[in-house]
């Protein structure tokens, strides 16, 4: 009966249209008055000691962390960049740096100042852009944003680490470090760290060996479990449809 695929059709595009819509909600930033006290709070950095090399072996790839200072950071995520897509080219070079994360804290979450901005995060790169003319007094703070390469300790910290998302507020502590990456033999990845969040640019990220990882609040619970929900249903639908043209 051919109206049984009409009526599947019907139900997919309403089904992809919420789930769209819950898709932009999910993403959404918090209004200011949703922010935590801690999220005002600065990095704290140690002032450096001598740390023990670290040494992590993932099959014919090795790791060799060397940390540099202690790290907390209390931050609200503005922007991911998930290293384990397909597309990704170190999701295979570099599977311990399973997700970048770019925060913001202090004055940038005083207020709704980031409302005024979009963030994006790429391999190596958290950008922001103003959505319109920047006013004295509400621009963002350069000095309270950062983009975080993260290396989780263990199964348990990556786990929290990839559900970490936007809207999210989150405390992470763990060690700045410098890393190298050395596969079959070879050295493939050699990657530094910011160990000040005045600098700007090409060498400005902190890369972070993750200790402990908490997400303090989550962004727009409620849209989140709504877009799993929606995405399997529609999924489901569009079986549904394919199957419905195919047979009837």
């Amino acid at each position: 009966m051919r109206y049984l695929s009409k009526v599947f059709f019907a139900l997919l595009i309403i089904s992809i249209s919420v789930l769209l819509f819950s898709y932009y909600y999910k993403t959404k930033l918090p209004i200011s008055s949703e922010i935590l006290e801690d999220l005002k709070n600065e990095p704290v950095q140690g002032s450096g000691e001598d740390f023990e090399v670290i040494n992590i072996d993932k099959g014919n790839i090795e790791y060799n962390i060397e940390p540099k200072h202690s790290y907390q950071l209390w931050g609200l995520v503005v922007a991911v960049n998930d290293n384990e897509k397909w597309y990704s080219r170190f999701k295979d070079m570099d599977p311990l740096n399973t997700k970048d994360i770019c925060v913001l804290w202090g004055d940038n979450v005083a207020n709704e100042l980031y409302k005024n901005y979009k963030f994006s995060s790429i391999e190596y790169v958290c950008q922001y852009q103003s959505r319109g003319a920047q006013i004295d007094g509400e621009i963002l703070n350069g000095r309270q944003l950062s983009n975080n390469h993260l290396l989780p300790a263990d199964n348990e910290i990556y786990a929290i680490i990839r559900k970490a998302k936007v809207g999210d507020q989150i405390y992470l502590e763990g060690f700045l470090s410098n890393y190298s990456v050395t596969e079959n033999g070879r050295k493939t990845i050699n990657r530094g760290t910011s160990i000040t969040r005045i600098d700007t640019g090409n060498g400005a990220c902190e890369t972070i060996y993750v200790t402990d990882f908490k997400i303090l609040d989550i962004g727009n619970e409620m849209a989140t479990k709504a877009f799993v929900v929606l995405a399997y249903f529609t999924l489901i639908l569009l079986i549904l449809y394919i199957f419905a043209l195919i047979f009837t």
